[in-house]
């Protein structure tokens, strides 16, 4: 067997070949004219001892298809098909502290992605830094709350309270953060 007729088989196999299929049947129908099957395959063409089924056949041949061996069991077979069991979230009541970054350079962001995967609310303040780098903090920031489904706001020129999902900060935060200066609005 050549390269080639290799690469075709394997190309049949995941469905990139010629549809034999087709041409079996017409194959099929000229042995069974002249009699193959009918003699045991005596006629100078010799009968292969196994075939390719086509696709309906296949099937058939062995009693299932995949509709049967995957649609057979039905949602009443399951072992929660009445009751399924009821799951509820409990909240965390552990006080949750906001941290405060001023980067002074880009490589600042990883510790603050830290912190915010950590489900820890974070303020960013960028009030004493480079636009340069202002901008990309807020580009970076902005794709870390999108992809982690957390907020961003704007709290302050050039300040920036980031929170995870499901956190919310407390009004005492709010309260001494604003003390501090970095709210100008509670």
């Amino acid at each position: 067997m050549g390269v080639r007729e290799q690469l075709e088989r394997v190309a049949a196999y995941f469905g990139f070949g010629v549809d034999d299929d087709y041409y079996e049947d017409e194959e099929e129908e000229e042995r069974y004219a002249k009699g193959s099957y009918g003699n045991g395959g005596r006629t100078g063409e010799p009968s292969p001892a196994v075939r390719r089924l086509g696709r309906s056949e296949r099937s058939s041949a062995f009693g299932t298809s995949l509709g049967d061996l995957f649609g057979s069991e039905g949602p009443e077979r399951g072992r929660y098909a009445h009751n399924p069991p009821h799951l509820r979230a409990v909240p965390d009541q552990r006080p949750t502290r906001v941290s405060v970054v001023e980067p002074s350079s880009f490589n600042d962001a990883q510790a603050l992605a830290d912190r915010f995967k950590r489900q820890q609310p974070v303020i960013l303040n960028l009030q004493n830094v480079n636009s340069d780098l202002s901008r990309r903090m807020v580009d970076f920031c902005a794709g870390l709350t999108y992809a982690l489904d957390g907020h961003i706001q704007t709290v302050a020129n050039r300040v920036f309270l980031l929170t995870p999902r499901d956190v919310e900060v407390s009004a005492e935060e709010r309260k001494m953060l604003a003390e501090r200066a970095f709210f100008n609005q509670l």
